[in-house]
């Protein structure tokens, strides 16, 4: 998610803690608004912090997807090939997901 769409929404979120607190309020619960504003920060960096993780986790399962495409092509690419096809040996594996991650005419 993009940074001004990330921001957008926690602001949304912030408006929505006020409407809580607005209600909370009217109702007889009386908090001092140093509290509430204490809270609702609070709660935007816990958001923001689990937002963050929940990120990287999607990013990471994303670059393994890739990874897993990328040695399927090859292994797709060498049983098109008539013959024999050589082993290849386990240090080379990161350059050949290097070399199939990248997109097409582009150099590494």
């Amino acid at each position: 998610m993009d940074p001004v769409t990330q921001a957008a929404l926690l602001s949304a979120v912030r408006a929505l803690m006020i409407i809580v607190g607005t209600v909370a309020a009217s109702l007889g619960h009386h908090v001092a608004d140093q509290t509430l504003s204490e809270v609702g920060g609070a709660l935007t960096v816990l958001i923001a912090f689990g937002w963050s993780i929940w990120d990287k986790y999607r990013a990471e399962k994303a670059t393994q997807a890739r990874e897993v495409v990328a040695v399927k092509a090859g292994i797709a690419a060498a049983d098109s090939v008539p013959g024999p096809t050589p082993a290849i040996a386990p240090e080379e594996v990161p350059a050949i997901i290097q070399a199939f991650s990248q997109p097409p005419g582009a150099t590494p």
